[in-house]
């Protein structure tokens, strides 16, 4: 079983979490799939949208090779695009992105994001730079639900979303 932190992130909030983990670690971004293996590969977060609600993030410090395999044809909107089969098995961590939109509009906070890592890599120190990246969300961060089990760790951005949210209900 995996481990995860749930979050809200805006674009900006986004941006101050990929400059941390640039700071940590030689990162790659790449999306779950693309038109083609080349489109994959990102230097950063594009708009949020159906193709770009998730990504996953690669430690190049820890060595991988991902393994290629294709969207059934008869997917409509990307069915032939090449995907990552292995990420789970590889040195990442997948970043679902939370919903702006949605976000602000729900008591249960529907439409947030999480940081996950599978924990099928088990290559060394690899749990140390995600108990890194967990540390920094919960400096960031603010949970939203500090009195339950179930925490949503809103970033300084989506915080004033969320705020805001609060001062019109």
């Amino acid at each position: 079983m995996g481990q995860q932190i749930q979050i809200a992130a805006t674009a900006a909030d986004e941006e101050s979490f990929l400059a941390f983990l640039r700071e940590s670690a030689d990162t790659q971004l790449f999306v779950p799939c693309a038109p083609t293996v080349e489109e994959r590969w990102l230097d950063g977060f594009a708009p949020f949208g159906p193709y770009h609600m998730q990504y996953w993030i690669w430690n190049k410090a820890y060595a991988w090779t991902p393994k290629y395999g294709r969207v059934n044809e008869d997917v409509k909107g990307h069915g032939g695009w090449p995907f990552v089969s292995n990420n789970l098995q590889g040195p990442v961590i997948e970043f679902s992105r939370t919903d702006v939109k949605r976000f602000p509009k729900s008591d249960l906070a529907i439409g947030h994001g999480r940081i996950y890592w599978a924990k099928y890599n088990r290559q060394k120190g690899f749990q140390k730079w995600f108990d890194a990246i967990l540390r920094w969300v919960r400096h960031t961060g603010i949970n939203l639900f500090p009195k339950s089990s179930y925490a949503v760790y809103c970033l300084p951005d989506a915080w004033g979303l969320w705020q805001a949210r609060e001062a019109v209900g």
